[in-house]
């Protein structure tokens, strides 16, 4: 999503280990997985539930997930500009 924030559209090719991004323009490689970043108790999926929340406090979220990732893509290409 971050990627598709600043016009970029990936395509994945293989697997664990071997899996790679691309931009689907380019073919330039732009993701590669390493594993020396893997979290020793890596799980599968992880899924965030707001629903107790929204129910026991009445909250709603004012950005959509999409607006979160933009927003913070914005604020990491600023933080590049005033470097």
């Amino acid at each position: 999503m971050a990627f598709r924030a600043v016009g970029i559209h990936l395509t994945w090719k293989g697997r664990n280990v071997d899996e790679i991004a691309f931009d689907s323009e380019s073919k330039r490689v732009l993701v590669r997985i390493n594993p020396k970043y893997y979290r020793p108790a890596e799980v599968d999926l992880l899924i965030g539930d707001a629903s107790k929340a929204r129910r026991v406090l009445g909250w709603t979220p004012k950005h959509s997930f999409q607006q979160l990732i933009e927003m913070m893509v914005d604020a990491d290409l600023e933080d590049i500009r005033e470097r």
